[in-house]
């Protein structure tokens, strides 16, 4: 018989006495070690075996940390059909102001917006009619809102630390101005929701 054969009938007769063991070897560990291993591979065989349960166990957890970080609800986000408003709150001379993001599909299309009804009018507008001027317009509207927003918080900060009634009174007029812009910029982005 050729040393090949011998080797195929010894791989044959391992797997033949695999299964008709009754009872499966024990190592030290209680672990099942297969028949036709020797005492020397026995040990590399709970090596190998410890390797894998810890493998398992680490790709266990992770799979366990993916799953609840995507169960994690996202407070700072409102979903509109396949549009999501982002809330990021942003520091504007002193004060803190929340602005908006738009997402589509997880796509950031639209960044940085100062008032959440432009990010509600360029929503309705992508749902319903996809006008590309009037979503021009608004973000136009919402980029003027922002300056006299920066101006209104940079002035109301100012008045804080004049002592002159003077400066004071010129802070308080430039602010008036600016709160005034503000307000024509959200009626104007209101009336094209």
């Amino acid at each position: 018989m050729s040393q090949e054969s011998q080797e195929m009938l010894k791989i044959l007769q391992n797997l033949n006495d695999a299964q008709n063991s009754p009872t499966p070897a024990v190592d030290s560990t209680g672990q099942a070690v297969p028949s036709g291993i020797s005492q020397d591979a026995a040990e590399m065989y709970n090596i190998l075996a410890k390797l894998h349960k810890v493998q398992d166990a680490t790709d266990s957890a992770a799979s366990n940390i993916v799953t609840e970080t995507i169960k994690q609800p996202v407070h700072d986000s409102v979903g509109i059909d396949r549009f999501n408003i982002v809330l990021e709150k942003r520091d504007v001379s002193g004060f803190t102001k929340t602005y908006y993001t738009i997402a589509e599909n997880g796509k950031v299309v639209y960044d940085g917006l100062a008032l959440f009804e432009s990010a509600m009018a360029i929503i309705k507008n992508k749902l319903f009619k996809d006008d590309v001027g009037k979503t021009t317009a608004i973000i136009d509207y919402d980029t003027r809102y922002a300056k006299a927003l920066e101006e209104a918080a940079s002035q109301k900060r100012r008045q804080k630390t004049l002592n002159e009634s003077v400066e004071l009174d010129v802070s308080a007029a430039k602010h008036s101005v600016a709160a005034d812009k503000m307000q024509k910029m959200k009626k104007a982005i209101k009336q094209l929701l």
